[in-house]
């Protein structure tokens, strides 16, 4: 492995210069002044960018190599596998000192992520799973868990004499994408072994518009029959609250549950739209995957935590300056975690929070931090 006191400056030239292939697909980049700052060069590529909680996952990464004289940058792979696969294919040539991946689904980057380990660069991924035991690590919250807990609160509401039923709207993310795919997984775990609910799908791909505008679509087929609404983020949870209220509903007329935690979720509390959301500790999926990408590049691997081990604040502790004019790290939200194996890989499993009327205005949540000045 390179040492990391030299080379970034030399990758970053190479980057902006070399003609090899897929380098202009990392002209999509997000956040960041590409300043080098000499240190070990961790870049990331992102599944893609959809709105507030990729743009705080990120900056989050940001912050944190600043405080600490990483070199990070941010690559959008705009949801498609072959620009992710050709990212890791630049960073592992660029000679990174490790790579951190979003992946866009589960099994297109392993190869790739095969070959960058073989060279002794580690790669962790952040937010969702890659399926190889080359992975030296993965750092997310567990997506399929989270949203089973959300649909659990929406069977719960429909229960009566301990039997629920009604109609639920199930707002899909991109199906093609392991975050997609983990969501709706959990939220069936939860609905599908109860005949007397209803479950009608909308595939909204994560976005707003198409969201309002199917569910809208189905108010009108069903006379506005609907008990409930399932969105797998806070975009196409807002969508729905569109839907709804231009269907002529009240807020709170139809339960809603949603996977995020984003400043647009803290506004749909606030106008009572939405009812339950599950958050994760956005900030500190990079921040965390960028500590121990330094830990095995300047300890070994075998530094590194253990499957079956715990990890709190007296292990870790995420720190940094301050910005945006407070201490976005003071929550510590990821802690306690587990360390599991998944694909014969450690998986950090961070803890999160279901979201409540009674609690999704605390300081610590990442969408009242980063929402502050929307």
């Amino acid at each position: 492995m390179a040492d990391g006191s030299n080379t970034p400056m030399n990758r970053r030239n190479i980057l902006k210069t070399a003609g090899v292939a897929g380098i202009a697909s990392i002209a999509g980049c997000l956040g960041g002044d590409d300043e080098d700052n000499g240190g070990p060069f961790y870049p990331h590529t992102i599944w893609g960018m959809y709105g507030s909680w990729e743009e705080a996952y990120v900056q989050g990464g940001e912050y944190y190599a600043e405080d600490h004289g990483f070199d990070f940058e941010n690559n959008n792979s705009r949801g498609e596998e072959e620009e992710q696969i050709s990212h890791i294919q630049n960073f592992a040539q660029q000679d990174a000192d490790g790579i951190l991946v979003g992946p866009v689904s589960e099994t297109a980057p392993a190869n790739q992520v095969e070959q960058a380990v073989s060279q002794d660069i580690p790669v962790i991924a952040a937010n969702s799973d890659i399926d190889t035991p080359d992975l030296t690590m993965s750092v997310y919250i567990g997506n399929e868990p989270a949203c089973e807990e959300l649909g659990e609160e929406i069977v719960t509401y429909l229960e009566s004499d301990g039997e629920a039923e009604g109609t639920v709207v199930n707002l899909q993310g991109d199906l093609g994408m392991a975050i997609g795919t983990e969501r709706e997984q959990g939220f069936r775990n939860a609905v599908d072994e109860h005949d007397e609910i209803e479950i009608l799908e909308i595939s909204a791909d994560f976005n707003r518009e198409p969201a309002q505008e199917g569910l809208y679509s189905v108010l009108q087929s069903v006379d506005g029959e609907v008990d409930a609404i399932f969105a797998a983020n806070g975009e196409m949870a807002a969508g729905a609250a569109g839907a709804l209220d231009t269907y002529g509903m009240e807020p709170g007329e139809v339960f809603m549950a949603c996977m995020d935690g984003s400043p647009t979720v803290v506004d749909l509390f606030d106008s009572e739209w939405l009812q339950r959301a599950f958050t994760q500790p956005t900030q500190y999926y990079l921040p965390i995957a960028m500590h121990y990408l330094e830990v095995a590049r300047t300890e070994g691997e075998d530094a590194l935590p253990d499957v079956g081990d715990e990890i709190d604040t007296d292990d870790l502790e995420i720190t940094g300056e301050e910005h945006m004019g407070v201490d976005i790290w003071e929550g510590q939200d990821w802690a306690p975690a587990t360390v599991q194996e998944q694909h014969d890989h450690p998986w950090f499993q961070t803890s999160g929070r279901l979201l409540t009327p009674d609690n999704y205005d605390e300081s610590s949540n990442w969408g009242v931090i980063f929402g502050q000045d929307d």
